[in-house]
């Protein structure tokens, strides 16, 4: 899957940020009203417990937009 750079779309880099913000609020909230741990998230969605744990950090930017996206559907 190619990824469209936002600015095809119109979008400032700072409003792909809170984009990404946005989304990465909603799966940080996802996944601690489930009440698992790191691992149990990282098999669900996927991916490591380090990038989990990015996500419970607020390290939304080292994902893609689209990452992100896929990681919410998963929840």
């Amino acid at each position: 899957m190619t990824s469209i750079p936002p600015w095809k779309f119109g979008l400032s880099d700072a409003e792909v940020r809170y984009a990404r913000a946005q989304i990465g609020f909603q799966i940080h909230e996802a996944i601690k009203g489930r009440k698992l741990d790191n691992h149990e998230v990282a098999h669900v969605l996927g991916i490591s417990p380090r990038e989990v744990s990015d996500l419970l950090n607020g390290h939304f930017s080292r994902f893609a937009t689209s990452k992100l996206l896929d990681l919410a559907k998963k929840l």
